[in-house]
């Protein structure tokens, strides 16, 4: 629901720009969850839950901020 909303109202794209933004999202986690996986043998999975949490919310923070209808804020 999200990405329909950026790709819509934020980037002003079309129906085709939701599929595209949809897809790079799915394969981003397809090329990452090896490196996931790695990375969390041997750690607390806890810790590396929140650090992933965190990464995914300061961009979701940084969309959050308002624009002047240019995309600059």
């Amino acid at each position: 629901m999200l990405t329909v909303i950026i790709a819509l109202d934020l980037f002003g794209l079309g129906s085709a720009g939701v599929g595209w933004l949809t897809a790079v999202l799915g394969v981003g986690g397809i090329l990452a969850a090896p490196v996931a996986a790695v990375l969390v043998r041997g750690h607390r999975a806890a810790r590396c839950f929140a650090a992933g949490v965190a990464r995914w919310g300061v961009p979701m923070i940084l969309l959050a901020l308002p624009t002047d209808g240019t995309g600059r804020t």
